[in-house]
């Protein structure tokens, strides 16, 4: 049987010797307070913003990100042809 290999920490190394290793925890901090575009108001913290975009019936333009990006593309594909 073939010995599998894989990067982890920009090493190269053996997959069963990978999930020995216990997986690295990744905590994202809060956002900074900002004021709304929409009514000015102070936002404070990712709960207080998504109540915010709830209450105001808007969307993250993240969530459009691949659908973005596809349309990005191709009309940058119709300007090289």
């Amino acid at each position: 049987m073939r010995t599998t290999y894989v990067a982890r920490g920009g090493r190269i190394i053996e997959k069963t010797e990978a999930a020995r290793i216990a997986p690295r925890i990744h905590l994202q901090g809060d956002y900074p307070d900002h004021v709304s575009p929409i009514d000015n108001s102070v936002i404070r913290g990712r709960a207080q913003r998504r109540e915010h975009m709830k209450r105001h019936d808007v969307i993250d333009a993240r969530e459009f990100g691949s659908v973005i990006g596809a349309r990005r593309r191709e009309r940058l594909r119709q300007q090289q042809s």
